[in-house]
């Protein structure tokens, strides 16, 4: 497997049955700089009956003060990975980064970790699609701006992406002080908090472009920036999904909205083109 071979695979105990089912590893994805591997939660569905046929991937980003780890706390993904037949990449982007490179921090490059270097390396180590039908990205309230934000930024990449509880306005954040470290404060940059929004990057959308869900709790501190973004594409004719759903901005809420944009996007994958 050339430079996969290099990279240290372990199953995280308890999470793989190995009489069957969907297996899960842990790995770090190598990097050209020394401390710049990615940690990364791969899991690989059990086709039954096998199939030659590559099956189609999602990657699922966390939220602030997270880790890759804390996807599989939210719901049984291994046995999501198996009902739907699609694989699901974890990676880590950080306590903290927004999923964008910082413009004031050259050590959070993370939009570019996740696009030159998680993704290529997942396409040359699993067997998944790569083909941008194969491939969906949701995140959850950081990760969905992530997710969103990726999507927006690489639409050759990806096609279809969904947002759970996101901060789609980063003027919104409840966490200010952590998003200064890596636009600068709002009080000096401003513009540059707005434009790194999904709110103002939904605007570089076609139709038809991308398959699109967002999904936020009525009682989310973060509801008005998904309402704002809902109506904006709106306005533009940009078909969507948009979903609110009792709950605020918490686990419960989060798993059961995964559930659905889990369910959201295995559909796109299953539709003809």
């Amino acid at each position: 497997m050339g430079r996969c071979s290099t990279v240290l695979f372990f199953v995280l105990a308890g999470l793989y049955d190995p009489a069957g089912g969907a297996a899960l590893d842990s790995v770090w994805i190598p990097a050209d700089a020394p401390g710049d591997s990615v940690l990364a939660i791969v899991i690989t569905p059990t086709v039954d009956p096998p199939s030659s046929a590559a099956s189609p991937v999602v990657f699922l980003l966390h939220g602030f003060a997270a880790n890759p780890r804390t996807m599989l706390e939210l719901i049984d993904l291994l046995a999501v990975a198996d009902r739907y037949g699609i694989g699901i990449v974890c990676p880590d982007g950080r306590s903290d980064s927004w999923y964008f490179d910082s413009p004031v921090d050259t050590s959070y490059r993370v939009e570019t970790a996740i696009i030159e270097q998680v993704i290529p390396w997942v396409d040359s180590c699993y067997g998944f699609r790569h083909d941008r039908e194969g491939r969906g990205i949701v995140g959850i309230s950081m990760g969905g701006h992530g997710a969103l934000y990726l999507a927006l930024r690489h639409p050759e990449l990806f096609g279809a992406a969904a947002s759970i509880s996101g901060v789609l306005d980063l003027t919104e954040t409840t966490q200010p002080a952590a998003l200064a470290r890596r636009l600068g404060t709002f009080e000096e940059h401003a513009r540059r908090w707005r434009s790194l929004s999904v709110l103002a990057l939904v605007d570089s959308l076609v139709p038809d472009q991308l398959a699109l869900s967002i999904d936020c709790g009525l009682q989310d501190p973060f509801i008005a920036g998904n309402r704002r973004v809902h109506e904006r594409l709106l306005l533009r004719g940009i078909d969507h999904l948009y979903t609110e759903r009792p709950g605020g901005h918490d686990r419960p809420t989060f798993g059961a909205a995964l559930e659905h944009q889990l369910l959201f996007l295995s559909r796109f994958f299953d539709t003809p083109r």
